[in-house]
């Protein structure tokens, strides 16, 4: 335990997310029948505790038992000629060498890259050039699985390098923010793919997407755009895939559909129905800001109403969310200015009546439904790309108060959807 020990400090110290065995069996079981023999070679090229490779290890043992008969032969053939891995830091590589092997060893096809980051962020050559001195020259690698590491986007650049690196699958654990990201967010810190870029190149290739809306079904992170895995298909493009929905604390949320995801809809089924249910209709945009008297400051950052289950979910403890934040009408010829800048001019009106009936419209379940399954922690929500799913008030006019009663007259939502909308969104008081 004296080297594990001392590696310790280094996991604690880099904040590593383990990444959950039933989460991690999931994933490997979304793979098709057709890896599963004593010719297919697996990695997992962010190895942190090894269960993407105890996993499959598993697997293989019960799949191959009829090809190689002798279980001491099936196990020594799986280890040295199937699994393959390279961790995220010493410990993560002796870690997952102690969990595969049952010791920890150089000679095993577990291995720590010194600048691992760097590599992986770097040239498809180089990647590929590395990978080679650690395995061979003639290696292949026909599924790349993992969960990577999340930090400003570099799950982005794992998940490209692992699609070019595999020749038939790559299974990956990200946020879901790779859906939601504007086309324009410039703070990608991916050197390799920005999200605009990973819509185009790799969504097509996504036959399967389970997607988590709330992370604390997941990981204890804050992720506010929920956690996805994901099987993408090397050598096939769809025009739909299979869009699955977990919620532990929501059921009415959780569903299975096959439908298009290469337009950027939302990975919400429900609310992508609720939205297709609509027809065409105007969507909201924020306009140009104009100087007036009158101005509604509206917080910016997403907002699960308290009772969060360790502040990290996007729903709280009741299974609702406020999604968002309180706005307040500021009045520039006293000098009122938004004492926080957490929160953006979002309505200006010479008319404090009109700055109201903003605030009810903003503030009806009704809105913030469409907000929510749109969201994003990149940056704050308050934004015509976040609000793009956010039908405009039916007049266009902020000239009364509105409720939602009225919205779901207006816009002839079914009982079945407003029983959606009133059990995810919380009643702002």
């Amino acid at each position: 335990m004296g080297i594990l020990s001392d590696m310790m400090k280094t996991k604690i110290a880099d904040n590593i997310i383990f990444t959950p065995e039933n989460i991690a069996t999931d994933m490997v079981n979304i793979l098709p029948d057709d890896v599963w023999n004593s010719k297919t070679k697996f990695l997992d090229p962010c190895c942190k505790s090894g269960i993407f490779l105890k996993v499959i290890y598993n697997k293989l043992m019960e799949k191959l038992s009829d090809e190689i008969e002798d279980e001491v032969e099936r196990r020594e053939h799986i280890l040295n000629n199937q699994l393959y891995g390279i961790g995220q830091t010493p410990f993560c590589t002796a870690l997952s060498q102690r969990s595969l092997y049952g010791t920890m060893k150089n000679n095993c096809n577990i291995k720590y890259i010194d600048g691992y980051i760097g590599i992986v962020k770097d040239t498809k050559e180089r990647y590929k050039s590395t990978i080679e001195r650690m395995f061979g020259a003639n290696m292949k690698f026909d599924v790349v699985i993992g969960n990577p590491p999340y930090n400003k986007g570099m799950d982005l650049d794992f998940v490209n390098k692992g699609f070019d690196l595999c020749t038939k699958y790559c299974v990956m654990i990200t946020p879901a923010k790779w859906q939601t990201a504007a086309d324009d967010y410039s703070g990608c810190a991916s050197k390799t793919i920005d999200y605009k870029g990973f819509r185009k190149k790799l969504v097509p290739h996504m036959s399967k997407v389970v997607f988590y809306p709330d992370c604390v079904d997941v990981f204890n992170v804050s992720q506010s755009d929920g956690i996805s895995y994901y099987r993408l298909d090397k050598n096939i493009v769809y025009e739909k895939c299979v869009v699955i929905n977990k919620c532990g604390q929501q059921e009415i949320i959780n569903s299975v559909v096959e439908r298009g995801i290469n337009n950027k809809e939302t990975l919400w089924n429900i609310g992508n129905e609720i939205v297709n249910s609509l027809g065409n209709y105007t969507k909201f945009r924020f306009g140009h800001r104009k100087i007036c008297r009158y101005n509604v400051f509206t917080n910016n950052q997403l907002a699960n109403g308290g009772g969060a289950r360790g502040g990290v979910g996007i729903l709280n403890n009741e299974g609702n969310t406020q999604c968002v934040g309180i706005s307040r009408i500021l009045d520039t010829s006293k000098g009122e200015k938004s004492p926080s800048g957490a929160s953006e001019c979002t309505f200006s009106s010479d008319n404090k009546e009109e700055c109201k009936s903003f605030i009810s419209w903003l503030n009806t379940k009704f809105t913030r439904f469409f907000v929510l399954i749109n969201i994003s922690k990149l940056t704050g929500i308050l934004t015509d790309d976040y609000f793009r799913f956010v039908p405009a008030p039916p007049s266009g006019k902020f000239d009364h108060i509105y409720t939602d009663d009225e919205l779901y007259k207006a816009f002839n939502i079914p009982q079945k959807y407003i029983d959606v909308i009133e059990a995810v969104i919380k009643e702002r008081k």
